[in-house]
């Protein structure tokens, strides 16, 4: 029996997630509501000028920073500081 690739890819949940993640500091918001969805198995880069909040997001995902807003799961948990 042969597996359909895209079938099985289907149905397995993004690695990791964020839904509305947000995070100011004082008046400077450095990365703003953002929906984002990471396939496991994959190589992702962030590109984008200094100050844009790509250091922030990277520290957002394992909670080494708290978000003001929004959420993160890895593998569809949550995790904890």
């Amino acid at each position: 029996m042969e597996l359909n690739a895209a079938a099985s890819a289907a149905s397995v949940p993004p690695a990791i997630t964020t839904r509305g993640l947000t995070k100011r500091f004082g008046n400077i918001v450095a990365v703003n509501s953002l929906d984002l969805d990471l396939d496991a198995g994959r190589i992702y880069g962030l590109l984008g000028p200094n100050g844009s909040g790509k250091t922030t997001l990277v520290s957002l995902v394992p909670r080494l920073l708290d978000p003001t807003a929004g959420a993160v799961f890895i593998d569809g948990c949550r995790p904890l500081r």
